[in-house]
């Protein structure tokens, strides 16, 4: 960039200019300006600049180091927000002068300007004033000095103006008027009247006590609190003083602003963060569920790790990484039902995901087919079974396999072919056979494979069946016992069964 230069482009993306004084005089640390490039840029977004000045007057050591601090606070932060950041250091007050001018003329028309004035500034004869760190101690008990040992405020904001912006907002913490005089900022924004839309607000300490004598908390600065209101999306300039004002209740720093502020200049514009060239913008949680399998959701969840970690205070890309991280574990998920243990953990990690749907239906489709396929196979095992019990009855096979091939038929879903084995043992010899036949008869007994092969259960035959063994089978004594408890009506009219139950 170039003195008077303009980048018509939206989206060039914005300057910081920080300008810093540093409290010595030796000379040899005045150091040409330092370009920092933005975290990122945004597209559809105007060039903005901003000029942070760090006041270092030399009678306040400790103020100046404050100022530097809340310098880099909010350099960082408007980095972030996509500014370009151009660092001025100077110890004397030539050098400031002269980078002063410099910066300003990196201004572009139709630039959105912010000016921050940080450190301790004194404000007098309707003007607010610079002061480097090579003048005097002495210089705010001698304010005839200060045009020629400080500069003008509002020749900074003169040249600004000069270059066109589109609007130039200000905050000077702290301004400190000397004999008590208002701190001149309504002169000084008169002086950047070039500019379509001007104002300034200026913090200055609390001399006096509360009406009801409360002490008030000591603020080092109004840093913290400027950081806080200009990290606020959507928050004009007139709202950032609102929030400040707020933040101000209770401590030491009040703040005044000039006649009008601008309902136009944000810090944070809204939406300005999905705007940023980041992949994590890439992350479209409208996908459908092909598209999602298409894209590069590691790379995503890589950039979103990192956007969180660079704007950690805002949620927006929070919310996006945790769409990224989803969207992964969809993508992970088999197309074919070759893991439908994943897909249900999809279901239950994210119950509300917008690809719901389409996992269901998978999972849907996939036991069905799993179902139809287990369906075909069960039919084919009942046949295998049934055929090999017969032979084994025509063959008149040993108890042994009988009763071995009646496990596996009922194993198989084969109710008709396990009894046709069981049936086929002496009961009175074989207590398995035994208790299968009773537990096919006996009505008390609701295995759906039972009921398919005697759909009509009778509690006489199973009586008999248990009978036989219930002095030598204990599993067959508590069934008979049970069956007799529960069928006291077949007791009262059927002898026989009646006769099993004494």
């Amino acid at each position: 960039m170039t003195g008077g230069s303009r980048k018509t482009a939206a989206g060039a993306g914005a300057i910081l200019l920080a300008v810093t004084f540093m409290a010595t005089s030796t000379a040899v640390l005045a150091a040409d300006a330092t370009i920092r490039e933005p975290v990122a840029r945004a597209t559809g977004v105007p060039n903005r600049v901003g000029i942070l000045i760090v006041g270092d007057n030399p009678a306040q050591f400790a103020r100046a180091a404050r100022a530097s601090e809340d310098a880099a606070a909010i350099g960082r932060r408007l980095n972030e927000l996509g500014f370009t950041t151009v660092t001025v250091s100077s110890a004397n007050r030539p050098d400031l002068d002269r980078q002063l001018r410099e910066a300003a003329g990196k201004i572009g028309t139709g630039d959105d300007v912010a000016v921050f004035a940080l450190g301790r500034f004194v404000s007098a004869a309707e003007e607010v004033w610079i002061v480097p760190g090579d003048a005097p101690s002495e210089v705010e008990t001698q304010p005839g000095s200060l045009p020629t040992e400080a500069l003008r405020f509002s020749d900074t904001l003169r040249r600004v103006s000069r270059q066109g912006p589109r609007t130039l907002s200000v905050i000077v913490d702290e301004c400190v008027p000397i004999a008590n005089e208002a701190c001149a900022i309504n002169p000084v924004a008169r002086a950047a009247s070039a500019a379509a839309d001007v104002g300034i607000v200026a913090t200055s300490r609390i001399t006096a006590p509360q009406g009801d004598g409360r002490p008030l908390a000591w603020r080092p600065s109004g840093g913290d609190a400027i950081l806080k209101a200009m990290t606020i999306e959507g928050a004009d300039f007139l709202s950032f003083y609102e929030r400040l004002k707020k933040e101000f209740v209770g401590g030491n720093l009040t703040v005044t602003p000039t006649l009008a502020l601008s309902n136009t200049f944000e810090f944070w514009p809204s939406n300005l963060l999905d705007r940023m060239q980041t992949p994590c913008n890439e992350v479209d949680p409208t996908f459908t569920i092909e598209q999602v399998r298409m894209t590069d959701t590691d790379a995503l969840i890589q950039s979103c790790r990192k956007a969180t970690e660079t704007w950690s205070f805002a949620e927006t890309f929070k919310k996006k990484f945790g769409i990224a991280v989803e969207q992964a574990t969809l993508k992970a998920i088999p197309r074919d039902c070759a893991n439908l243990q994943m897909a249900r953990g999809f279901l239950t990690a994210y119950p509300a995901s917008r690809w719901r749907g389409p996992i269901e239906s998978q999972i849907s489709e996939c036991d069905a087919r799993d179902e139809s396929k287990h369906r075909a196979e069960r039919q084919q095992a009942v046949i295998r079974v049934t055929s090999e019990i017969e032979r084994l009855v025509q063959s008149n096979a040993a108890a042994s396999e009988l009763r071995a091939a009646g496990l596996a038929a009922l194993k198989a879903d084969a109710g008709p072919a396990a009894f046709r084995a069981f049936d086929e043992i002496d009961w009175r010899t074989d207590e398995e056979a035994s208790w299968r036949m009773g537990q096919f008869y006996d009505p008390t007994v609701g295995d759906k494979v039972l009921r398919t092969a005697v759909p009509r259960p009778d509690a006489a035959r199973a009586g008999s069946y248990y009978s036989a063994w219930r002095e030598r089978s204990p599993r067959q004594s508590d069934a008979l016992n049970k069956l007799c408890r529960e069928q006291r009506d077949v007791q009262a009219r059927d002898t026989r069964f009646r006769e099993f139950c004494q």
